[in-house]
């Protein structure tokens, strides 16, 4: 019996110390306050009475038929502003869909007329380029004239010759 009560003295020392521990840390960082230590005294003196108050902030209010349906047409009313957000957006982009397809037919129209200015630009370059050809060859002495057509590709010679008055043709 002696060791009994000796064993149940060294346990609740223990027990206190261990809660003296921690009630020095808690305030250590300064967990421990007037509400806590208000709290834990409440827990302990009245525990009934808290479980009852839990209980019914945990129990949820059942909603009210006027609730509901005010929530049902706010969601309808919320639904239709969204419906025609997006009907003005879908015209918004439609809009700019046929500006878009407007603007690059224009652009291949000015691209087109572009190609083709170029192309009579570059013929008529190569025209007036060989005509220039032609009279400069025909000014050359005539084994000069064979050494300028010999440097030049068999097309641009035949183009050259082509092209040259014939009583000119046998000089060259």
């Amino acid at each position: 019996m002696r060791t009994a009560m000796t064993f149940i003295a060294v346990f609740s020392t223990a027990v206190l110390i261990s809660e003296g521990v921690g009630l020095a840390v808690l305030w250590s960082r300064g967990k421990l306050n007037s509400e806590l230590l208000n709290g834990v005294y409440e827990l302990v003196m009245h525990p009934k009475e808290l479980e009852e108050s839990e209980v019914a902030l945990n129990k949820p209010a059942a909603p009210s038929l006027d609730d509901i349906s005010t929530k049902r047409v706010s969601r309808i009313l919320e639904l239709n502003s969204r419906e025609s957000e997006l009907s003005q957006i879908e015209q918004f982009l439609l809009e700019k869909r046929n500006e878009l397809t407007r603007q690059q037919n224009e652009f291949e129209k000015k691209q087109n007329e572009f190609r083709n200015e170029l192309a009579e630009l570059i013929a008529q370059f190569d025209a007036d380029s060989t005509k220039k050809t032609r009279n400069v060859l025909v000014t050359l002495s005539p084994s000069d004239a064979v050494t300028n057509l010999m440097e030049m590709t068999l097309e641009q010679d035949l183009i050259l010759v082509k092209g040259m008055p014939k009583d000119k043709m046998g000089k060259s």
